[in-house]
């Protein structure tokens, strides 16, 4: 059965402040998204939390500037401003002890309503043996990009070339070298504030994933036959950290594996969600095989879903020579997502620009293919 459709009020809610990873802003949408997955019927888990490696850091930038100063190159030696920006933001969630993922795993009669660990969410589907598992994810932290590395990353890279362009030109008539480490120190210094703002509404990038996410609990989260695993990721703007953390701990060699689900490796999926509440075409990219499988679906089909190419979200992070998972992204755009999103990372990320009933079509997709999964029975049978 479906639960309640989900409100315009709710997502502009969600959207009513930045979610920079780290912030309080963002750890209150993480406590938000627990109670979605509570009133879906799922125990909600966080974790892992991030433990920050001071030696490695040390050790690593010793050895940046040993080599900057051996080879007599200053330009080099300014080029980790970037990964300071990018460790800040990391540090500071660390302090603050802020999960990398909230996930949920679906609540047994002997599992608890809500619990901090995996305890107690055994049972269930699982104990009749591997069945497929889909994960669904997406995001859900935000970032703000002060101009000129904001908006498509076509248009990022163009106006970015140009001031690493102008700059030398003008540091030079100063001092022969200055050119170089002038341009050097302000691309560090847009890197570290890329990471330093939260004043994005981030309704695009990634709420509207988000929402996707539970629109397609709601309309199929407690199919008996296919485990559904819900999955929301943090640090996806320092670089896919979140995801990448999530995976090892469950999913990695040595892993824990996921509560209370036995995983079949040939029968195990992940679809992303990343930037789906604009545009007018559909995207998805990732592995061939399950993307292939979703394009043929008749919902797919209806909307004139296309494939495209390596579109940079939390999918990679399942994706390694030793895994078996197949998995994918959704994106929608107006005409190609490497040329449009113009609107991401920025104040325009409004969420009155976005489409819920976009998230609905995509949820539909999503559905016939777990349908097909457990044998052409109805998900919610």
């Amino acid at each position: 059965m479906t639960g309640p459709q989900l409100s315009r009020e709710e997502f502009e809610r969600f959207c009513r402040h930045g979610r920079l990873a780290g912030t309080k802003t963002n750890r209150d949408a993480g406590a938000l998204l627990k109670e979605h997955l509570e009133r879906a019927g799922f125990t909600a888990i966080e974790g892992p939390v991030f433990a920050f490696s001071w030696w490695r850091l040390t050790v690593f930038a010793a050895c940046w500037v040993a080599l900057s100063v051996f080879l007599r190159d200053p330009f080099l030696g300014v080029l980790v401003l970037p990964l300071g920006g990018v460790l800040y933001r990391v540090w500071q969630g660390a302090r603050s002890r802020t999960p990398a993922a909230v996930y949920g795993v679906r609540r047994t009669p002997e599992s608890p309503r809500a619990s901090g660990s995996p305890a107690g969410t055994g049972g269930g589907p699982s104990d009749r043996g591997p069945q497929p598992t889909v994960i669904l994810c997406a995001h859900y932290d935000s970032t703000g990009v002060p101009f000129p590395l904001s908006g498509s990353p076509v248009g990022a890279g163009l106006r970015g070339a140009a001031v690493m362009g102008v700059v030398p030109l003008l540091l030079a008539t100063v001092h022969p070298t200055a050119g170089l480490v002038g341009a050097a120190g302000v691309l560090g210094l847009l890197f570290f504030a890329v990471l330093g703002t939260n004043r994005s509404p981030g309704a695009d990038d990634n709420a509207s994933g988000v929402f996707a996410v539970l629109e397609c609990l709601r309309q199929f989260g407690h199919t008996s036959d296919v485990h559904i695993i819900p999955v929301f990721f943090n640090y996806e703007e320092q670089g896919l950290l979140g995801s990448r953390a999530w995976v090892k701990r469950h999913l990695g060699r040595g892993g824990g594996g996921i509560p209370g689900v036995e995983v079949d490796p040939e029968h195990a999926y992940a679809i992303n969600f990343d930037c789906v509440g604009r545009g007018r075409r559909v995207f998805i990219s990732g592995t061939r095989q399950l993307r292939e499988r979703l394009l043929r679906t008749a919902a797919a089909q209806a909307l004139g879903a296309r494939r495209t190419w390596l579109y940079p979200s939390d999918h990679l992070s399942f994706r390694s020579p030793r895994s078996r998972w197949k998995a994918v992204s959704f994106i929608r755009a107006n005409r190609f997502w490497v040329l449009d999103l113009g609107w991401v990372h920025s104040k325009r990320d409004r969420p009155t620009e976005i489409r819920l009933d976009s998230l609905a079509e995509l949820a539909r997709i999503v559905e016939e293919f777990v349908r097909d999964l457990s044998g052409g029975k109805e998900p919610n049978a």
